[in-house]
């Protein structure tokens, strides 16, 4: 009577909190044959370390629960938090947490489904299957989510799950799967989610080097994103030309065409659109723009163009190069034979770079 006082109580306190966190397995009760048990996957059998619970969140968003406490009832009465979530965890939307007694469970090597895996800071969770009531707290010390143990069978030999997970009702976990338990995995076995979404992203260099000075030096540009724990985020490349030009590869490599700054953006190509820029500027290239064109050494006609454009030199011409304003390479032309079709080009500008030896000419293109 006294745990379902205390239930009662907290539910009122907290229910405009309740719902980040939901409990979706429990294992108050670990099967003592053999290695059947080994619920932490450390190859020993332990009652106290091999218990464990499953939280998920349910938001639509990272959720940071550093400094989340989990008590079960004698700790609650004590104020002597079982668990407390060390700093710098953040569960992604949909992911869960699996907190074990104890144990040397590996999170890597485990079958945990990427989940985040943590062991009783206190020691073990204490879980009494005659009945017992887990609360967690977040860290303002506002319980937000209760799990009832004495509304379970007393021993039940396997752990209790939603079935469905996240919105079913509790069930033995055996009932209608093959196995027992599955920490920090579905009933069906398969992972929860574990990518984050990105709240931020940072551009890096080695070094942080925001400079070109060689003729066509490149600039190795990364994104990294927070949560600092998150998997590296995939992010789409651009550059913004200005006083300056350059062009950029997918994988973020800055290579320089003119003197002057440009702009690098990195954007997230997760729903978020999240985006960062960073400002580069370029010195020290052999030819200033349209240097070859100025001395018409090249010359590039018609222009603006529709269908094909023409391109004579007095000078042996290596290659030709088009790109987009964004500094994304549109084609690389190698035969200097005859018109340049543009006609599969969509209407718009274009920078042409001719490359000779060791000079560059840059040209601003219109197709019609």
């Amino acid at each position: 009577m006294k745990n379902i006082y205390l239930f009662f109580t907290f539910v009122l306190i907290t229910s405009s909190l309740s719902g980040q966190l939901i409990f979706n397995e429990v294992l108050y009760d670990a099967p003592g044959i053999g290695l059947t048990g080994d619920a932490n996957q450390d190859g020993v059998y332990s009652q106290v370390d091999d218990q464990f619970i499953e939280l998920y969140n349910t938001t639509g968003a990272n959720l940071d629960i550093s400094g989340y406490t989990i008590y079960d009832a004698k700790n609650r009465a004590l104020l002597v938090p079982n668990h407390t979530v060390p700093a710098g965890t953040i569960l992604p939307p949909g992911g869960v947490l699996v907190v074990f007694g104890g144990g040397n469970p590996n999170p890597i090597t485990g079958n945990f489904g990427g989940a985040i895996v943590q062991t009783s800071t206190f020691g073990d969770l204490d879980l009494t299957a005659s009945g017992d009531l887990i609360c967690v707290d977040n860290a303002a010390g506002i319980g937000i989510a209760f799990f009832d143990i004495s509304q379970f069978t007393l021993d039940p030999n396997e752990s209790y799950t939603r079935n469905p997970d996240v919105t079913g009702a509790f069930e033995k976990h055996g009932d209608n799967t093959s196995v027992i338990f599955s920490p920090g995995l579905k009933v069906d076995g398969t992972p929860f989610n574990t990518t984050y979404k990105t709240d931020s992203l940072i551009i890096q260099t080695i070094g942080q080097v925001t400079t070109i000075n060689t003729p066509g030096g490149t600039l190795q540009m990364f994104a990294s994103s927070l949560p600092g724990n998150q998997p590296t985020t995939a992010v789409t490349w651009s550059v913004i030309n200005g006083t300056g030009t350059a062009s950029i590869s997918g994988s973020g490599l800055l290579t320089a065409i003119s003197n002057g700054k440009v702009t690098v953006v990195a954007t997230a190509t997760d729903t978020t659109g999240v985006s960062a820029s960073l400002d580069i500027t370029i010195s020290g290239q052999n030819a200033p723009i349209d240097d070859l064109f100025a001395q018409e050494d090249v010359i590039l006609y018609p222009n603006p163009a529709t269908d094909a454009i023409v391109i004579k030199a007095s000078v042996a011409i290596e290659q030709i190069e088009i790109y987009s304003l964004q500094g994304k390479l549109v084609e690389r032309i190698t035969d200097m034979n005859g018109p340049i079709d543009v006609q599969h080009l969509v209407p718009g500008a274009y920078l042409i770079r001719v490359s000779a030896k060791d000079k560059w000419g840059n040209k601003l293109l219109v197709k019609k």
